[in-house]
């Protein structure tokens, strides 16, 4: 889902930017050292490091002035699996709040989860909004391993990652496996994942170990790709495809194009 048009500001304009930039640099040079040795995602060193930068869920209320839309994806989910204190990952998790696929669950139904969110200032608010998930600064990785990647927000899009460093307007991300981020939080099933990374949805999904994770249900953007690659993927990994979603809410700046996957 294609999320709103809000530019992201650079990271000098911001002065509180909270997330990877903020680290000391013992903990960036730690990642930077996993990175080297390609740390695989059940690195005893990755899970030790992991746990040390990932932002607990927030002991406070969501902040009052929060407003959420029920997303097309999140109505979706509710209907299938009807569920109360579920578990969910949102990977693209933007602020927090603007066209958030799992908000709603967090609110209306108790759930709580991992949020996702690779820019910085989008990560720091996030952490504004006293989600009740787990948040980090980062990535998930389209390899079996941590990595660092490189990043670029746009002035009419929300921004992707890509590998090698080709102008000064990217920036540092790091990239850690799913596995990696789920071993580190403790947890072992997931209800719902919504994947939405402009882009990079088939590699993460491929390098994905789904006989180790089990995720009952998806919603995955597909705009950005070929959407048979999209099926074909999540077939051989065991997963039906039971809606395609497609669905434009011009006043909340929502625009979906996604594919509902529950596991088989």
């Amino acid at each position: 889902m294609s999320k709103s048009s809000q530019s992201s500001k650079h990271l000098s304009e911001v002065p509180h930017i909270l997330g990877f930039p903020s680290l000391p640099e013992e903990i960036k040079n730690k990642f930077y050292e996993l990175c080297d040795h390609k740390a695989d995602s059940k690195n005893p060193d990755l899970i030790e490091f992991l746990k040390k930068i990932i932002i607990p869920p927030s002991r406070h209320k969501v902040s009052k002035h929060i407003y959420f839309v029920k997303t097309p994806q999140a109505e979706e989910i509710d209907n299938i699996l009807k569920k109360r204190n579920g578990f969910f990952v949102e990977a693209g998790a933007l602020d927090g709040e603007c066209a958030s696929n799992t908000l709603y669950l967090e609110i209306e139904k108790g759930w709580t989860g991992l949020l996702v969110e690779p820019d910085p200032y989008y990560f720091t608010q996030i952490i504004g909004k006293n989600r009740n998930s787990w948040a980090i600064n980062a990535c998930l990785s389209p390899f079996n391993y941590a990595s660092k990647l490189y990043f670029r927000g746009s002035n009419n899009q929300i921004g992707r990652v890509q590998l090698n460093k080709t102008d000064e307007n990217l920036f540092e991300v790091p990239c850690f496996p799913l596995q990696s981020l789920l071993l580190a939080i403790g947890v072992k099933n997931v209800d719902f994942f919504s994947l939405d990374v402009e882009g990079d949805e088939v590699p993460i999904l491929k390098s994905l170990p789904f006989n180790e994770i089990d995720i009952k249900t998806l919603a995955v953007e597909y705009r950005h790709g070929k959407p048979q690659e999209y099926l074909d993927v999540m077939a051989k990994k065991g997963y039906n495809m039971t809606k395609q979603l497609k669905a434009t809410i011009n006043e909340h700046l929502i625009y979906v194009d996604d594919y509902i996957f529950v596991k088989q």
